[in-house]
Formats: C-alpha cells, structure tokens, sequence
C-alpha cells in the first residue's frame, strides 16, 4: 500500500490514522478511534521524499545514518570500522562484557539517552577506552583515521549488539 502524504487511512477495526511525510520521515498528524500503544508494520514504509530508500538507511542534512547495524558478541578481535563500514580485526569499536570498547585508544565517549540525530558535534575531550553499552545511548567515537562517528546503542544481548551510526568523512567535529 503506498501512503500520501497528508492521507487518510483506515485500519480493520475503527481506527483512522493521518500522516505526513517531513524530510523522509513520517509523522503522525492525527488518530482517531481505540486508543493505540504502539503501530506495527510488517513492510518498510518507504518515503518517496526519501528516494524510495526505506528506514535501513535515511539521509539526514550532511550524514547517512545507517541503521539495524549488527555486531556479533565475544568474537576475539571483532570491531567495526566507521570509516570502512564493515566488521573489521583489531580496530574500531568492539563489545567486550557490557562495555563498547575502542580498539585504538581512549575513543569513545557516552553521551548518555538521547536520539542520535540529536547528537550534533564531536566533544573535544573526555573519551574512554571503554563505556558501558546501553540501549537508547548515543556515543561518539575517534575513528582510527582520526575522524568522527557517532553512534546509538538499539538493542543488547548475550550474542550481539545492534546499533545504528553515521560517520563523518570530512574530518570535522559537526556530526549533524
């Protein structure tokens, strides 16, 4: 089913839901009908102000922030690069317990619950190590390059750790 913007939609029951598309992103405008604690969808919405791309990779002004990144747990070695995209050996950020840690030195830096699309600029000091791994934190991180890259911890388990991050290539410390 595509979606207007601005639409009407009526569900099975007596529920009617109007949306709008802002910058690739729908909003909910108005609801009417049983009270809903949640909306389930079963097929990504894709946006076309977003290019048809769906929510797996939206384009903010400036950055790709990728989503749904996966990183297995307790793999020896195991990091991602933001830099080259991919889990790569001994660098980048890993998991180690229920910490993130930076393979290339005191790297990373917590900046507690916040969306990422929040996070605007790199700090200039502060970074660890390691910082504990928590669901709905967003993160920073010195990549082995130099740059910067931000990050936000999505879901955590004994197995692997889901995160969604964008990277800045110019080298600059403006994440947005």
């Amino acid at each position: 089913t595509n979606i207007n913007s601005g639409e009407r939609i009526r569900d099975e029951g007596d529920n009617t839901f109007r949306l709008t598309n802002d910058e690739g992103q729908w909003l909910l405008l108005s609801y009417s009908g049983t009270p809903v604690f949640g909306i389930l969808v079963d097929l990504p919405i894709e946006s076309p102000a977003a290019g048809g791309r769906t929510a797996d990779e939206i384009r903010q002004p400036g950055l790709t922030i990728h989503r749904n990144q996966t990183l297995e747990r307790y793999t020896a070695g195991d990091g991602f690069s933001f830099v080259q995209g991919k889990i790569v050996k001994d660098t980048g950020i890993g998991f180690e317990g229920t910490s993130v840690i930076s393979y290339d030195g005191p790297n990373i830096k917590s900046l507690g619950f916040m969306r990422l699309e929040d996070v605007h600029n790199a700090p200039i000091s502060g970074y660890d190590n390691a910082v504990p791994a928590e669901v709905g934190h967003s993160y920073v991180a010195i990549c082995e390059n130099g740059n910067y890259a931000k990050f936000r911890i999505i879901d955590v388990t004994f197995e692997r750790i889901i995160f969604d991050w964008a990277y800045q290539p110019d080298g600059s410390r403006d994440l947005r």
